[in-house]
C-alpha cells in the first residue's frame, strides 16, 4: 500500500504571491468576464494570506 503524502500548509506569503500573479492577469485579461474572475481569485488569496496570519499567530 502506498504511504499517503503530509499535506502541507500554504504560508501567508505564497497566499499574497498567488493574489499577486492573479491580480497581473486580470491586467492583461482580454475578456471582461476573466479579468473579473481573476479579480476575484486575486481578493480571495489576499483574504486566505490574512487568515493564515491570524492562524499563524494563533500556533505561536
Amino acid at each position: 500500500m502506498a504511504e499517503s503524502a503530509k499535506p502541507t500548509r500554504l504560508t501567508a506569503a505564497q497566499c499574497r504571491e498567488h493574489a499577486s500573479v492573479c491580480q497581473r492577469m486580470a491586467t492583461v485579461a482580454t475578456r471582461p468576464e476573466h479579468r473579473i474572475m481573476l479579480e476575484k481569485m486575486a481578493e480571495t488569496w489576499s483574504r486566505t494570506a490574512t487568515d493564515v496570519e491570524g492562524d499563524e499567530a494563533k500556533l505561536s
